[in-house]
């Protein structure tokens, strides 16, 4: 709206409307719109004069707190009400129906709510329902018997709570709201007749046949629909079918494919469809969520433009190359589509094209409130303004995925997206590091807690941390990360520390295991957090694993494809100078001999560098498909602290360590694919040494013949 006419309203409704984020009490007495920004509070809290609020005619307010509402009921003049959101709220008063002008109530999400006062049929103007995941409710087929003006009704999610199925006797009901033109009855069937398939199922989707202004049908997500009955066919309005995560259902009708008003038609996840069941698809039918543009013979056209009424919660829009104008894209106002939540855009990657990738993404701007992001094939060198700023666009993503940009040498400032929980950048070619300018500025990446790279192989550098303000402070990216994976970055080198991650899984990445220094170790070792990490496919021998140097605290170490683990790395510091560990650390390091200062943090001392090498700490080690190693490394018999061995498809091995006795803590051992070693273990004497074994691991049942580690042993 233009700020001179928004101006012009605002003066206009100044005496009738309500904003509780206005401050102070408001001094109006005929207020007729209220929008309550914090419902914590009670709605006489914000005027003067509260008996006057009964002229309300419209009330906003999501997310109640309090569970006592039964002043609503002294809003007598209402027409729009919305408590969507207010969990806590338990009860509906049992005067509600004495709102005889209602005509929109949305209850969605309210799932204190155990049932419909008797009332509620008084409610006979209503035209807009909406309930969904209101799974306590009991009575919503009794409270409905009068409500024949009906024309939008969303009972999604009301799943049987407490094996209740209390939205029996719907049938009864359903066939006189003949006014309806959208019905939402997602993972709800199932609360009628069970979760098992049934014919009951089917008989009850006839009597959706005979709504015959119905527009909008959403039946997904139940498990007991089988089949779909021929009646539908006779809705003759029917514009959208919504059929997804009916994974029992087998076969749709022919009648489908004759409803001429039919245009968008969803069958993700039926996995026992029969595809050949399916209607043949016309120039105006669309079967969602995954729309395919295809060139038109017209010189400025494609069929895209069919996207412009569809509001899917998924849509993936793939061979965008085929896109000719930006007319057909600005046409199909993708950002006013609310109810679009996962969206994937596609270009094929050596198909020709009629516009700019960069044209055509410009003007796809997505809805709002978008959660899912996937962009997949992208050929441009930049990015539209309205990606490079997504914060401000798009503000309420948890998920993306940038894939397959060959010529993208820029990442947008992601950091930026307050709710951002998963992040996965692969297959960009032209990305060569990652630094502050990914963050943008303070406060980056607050909830993100799965970061994924992947094949970006000319990426050579990701600085771990960013600074900001005046005095440069400096900050950790991933503040929150819990799952990092790099595959396939054979160039990359990290710097200055590591991230702080609990999970992480390093493969054919070599450089990332291999090229730290010293410089971070004292500052960072104390506060890493990772407690995993598996490396996968390195072809560096693990004497030069100088990453294990600054994971001083490392629970667990998986090693699947590598074949040199014969010593651990030094630790690579400047040999005058150690930490003060423990009096365990001095007597190891013959200190009285070595003493040279004492400080109440270091202790100095001049000592050989092979006194400073110690192993590395360990709970749980799993060595797996290292295929040339012949025998387990010396190192891992001074980890005593080993809790878990497992030992996988290492043909080569031929025994355990010697001072396998010292492994006083080990309580589980697996060991599969190992033919040498399972011999080994039957030596009487080997027993022995595995007497204080608490629990052999052994594959299930249906393996036990294969090559598991020997069955008979007897553990004292």
């Amino acid at each position: 709206m233009h700020d001179l006419v928004h101006d012009v309203a605002r003066s206009i409704m100044a005496d009738e409307l309500l904003d509780s984020s206005t401050k102070g009490k408001i001094q109006r007495t005929s207020c007729r719109y209220a929008l309550l920004r914090d419902c914590r509070k009670p709605l006489k809290l914000f005027v003067t004069f509260p008996s006057q609020i009964r002229h309300l005619r419209y009330l906003n307010a999501p997310g109640i707190q309090d569970r006592n509402i039964l002043s609503i009921v002294k809003l007598s003049k209402l027409y729009f009400l919305n408590l969507s959101g207010s969990a806590r709220v338990t009860a509906l008063p049992k005067s509600l129906g004495e709102i005889e002008g209602l005509v929109h109530l949305d209850l969605s999400g309210c799932s204190g709510i155990r049932e419909l006062p008797e009332s509620f049929c008084k409610l006979t103007n209503l035209i807009h329902l909406n309930l969904s995941d209101c799974y306590r409710i009991e009575g919503v087929s009794e409270a409905m018997s009068n409500l024949t003006e009906l024309q939008y009704l969303n009972l999604s999610h009301c799943s049987s709570y407490r094996g209740r199925l209390h939205l029996k006797g719907l049938r009864e009901i359903l066939g006189n709201l003949t006014k309806l033109r959208y019905l939402n009855l997602s993972k709800c069937i199932d609360t009628i007749f069970g979760s098992a398939p049934t014919d009951q199922s089917c008989r009850f989707i006839e009597c959706v046949g005979t709504l015959c202004n119905l527009e909008h049908l959403d039946l997904s997500k139940n498990n007991s629909l089988n089949s779909v009955p021929e009646s539908l066919g006779r809705l003759r309005m029917l514009h959208t079918i919504n059929l997804s995560g009916c994974c029992n259902l087998m076969q749709l009708p022919k009648s489908i494919g004759e409803i001429d008003s039919l245009k968008f038609l969803t069958v993700t996840d039926c996995r026992a469809l029969d595809k050949s069941t399916l209607p043949c698809f016309s120039n105006n039918l669309i079967l969602l969520p995954h729309f395919v543009v295809q060139a038109s013979d017209s010189e400025f056209s494609s069929n895209i433009g069919l996207l412009q009424d569809a509001n899917p919660t998924e849509l993936k829009i793939s061979s965008l190359e085929n896109v000719k104008s930006a007319e057909e894209t600005l046409g199909i106002k993708l950002s006013e589509e609310r109810r679009i939540s996962k969206l994937i855009f596609q270009w094929s990657a050596s198909a020709k094209r009629f516009m700019e990738d960069i044209d055509v993404l410009r003007d796809l701007l997505p809805p709002s409130t978008l959660q899912h992001f996937d962009l997949q094939g992208y050929k441009s060198i930049s990015f539209p303004g309205w990606l490079m700023n997504i914060s401000h666009y798009v503000p309420n993503i948890v998920k993306i995925k940038l894939e397959d940009l060959p010529m993208c040498n820029i990442l947008p400032a992601l950091g930026q997206l307050q709710n951002l929980q998963e992040l996965f950048l692969g297959t960009m070619s032209s990305i060569t590091k990652i630094d502050g300018d990914f963050c943008g500025c303070v406060r980056a990446f607050p909830q993100l807690v799965k970061f994924i790279l992947y094949y970006m192989k000319s990426l050579e550098e990701w600085t771990t941390t960013y600074s900001y303000g005046e005095d440069f402070v400096n900050e950790m990216m991933f503040p929150k990360l819990q799952r990092l994976e790099i595959r396939n970055c054979p160039k990359l080198k990290l710097k200055p520390c590591p991230p702080k991650t609990v999970d992480w899984k390093i493969e054919s990445s070599d450089n990332v295991i291999s090229s730290w220094g010293a410089g971070c170790t004292d500052t960072y070792s104390s506060s890493s957090p990772v407690t995993n990490l598996e490396v996968d496919s390195c072809k560096v021998p693990l004497c030069q694993w100088r990453l294990l140097q600054h994971l001083p605290v490392l629970p667990f170490l998986s090693i699947n494809r590598c074949n040199d683990l014969t010593s651990l790395p030094d630790i690579n510091r400047d040999p005058s100078t150690i930490e003060l560990l423990s009096p365990q650390d001095i007597s190891e390091m013959a200190a009285p001999k070595y003493l040279c200062e004492l400080t109440s943090r270091k202790l100095k001392v001049n000592v050989p560098q092979e006194i400073i090498r110690r192993p590395i700490s360990l709970q749980s080690l799993r060595l797996s498909n290292c295929a040339s190693i012949t025998s387990l490394p010396q190192w891992l018999g001074d980890i005593t602290s080993l809790e878990k061995l497992e030992i996988f498809n290492c043909g080569g091995i031929g025994s355990l360590p010697q001072n396998i006795e010292r492994f006083n803590n080990l309580k589980y051992l697996h060991i599969f694919g190992c033919p040498r070693l399972k011999v080994w273990c039957q030596y009487k004497e080997h027993k022995m040494w595995l007497r204080h074994v608490e629990k052999i691991i052994r594959r299930s049942r249906k393996y036990r013949e294969a090559d598991d580690i020997i069955l008979n042993i007897t553990l004292s």
